[in-house]
C-alpha cells in the first residue's frame, strides 16, 4: 500500500490491482481486508485503530458519493 501523509492530508497512490465496486461482488470484502492490513501495519507502529469502523465509514461515504457505482457483496 502506498500511502502518503503530509500536513494532515492522506493520499493513496499506485493502484496496480484496482477492484471496481460496480462490477465485483466481493469489492467490499476486499476493501475490508485491505483496510485491516493497513491497520495491522500501523498497529505494529503503536497506532490504535478500529479497522471495521474505518472500512464501514469509508465505504458508506463512497456509496453516498457514487451510489450507482457499487454492487452488493455475494456470500
Amino acid at each position: 500500500y502506498n500511502i502518503l501523509y503530509w500536513e494532515g492530508a492522506v493520499t493513496l497512490i499506485d493502484f496496480p490491482q484496482v477492484t471496481l465496486s460496480e462490477s465485483n461482488h466481493n469489492a467490499y470484502r476486499i476493501f475490508q481486508r485491505d483496510v485491516r492490513r493497513v491497520c495491522e501495519y500501523f498497529a505494529s507502529q503503536g497506532v490504535t485503530s478500529d479497522p471495521q469502523q474505518i472500512a464501514t465509514d469509508l465505504w458508506t461515504k463512497h456509496v453516498r458519493l457514487a451510489p450507482d457505482r457499487t454492487v452488493q457483496d455475494r456470500e
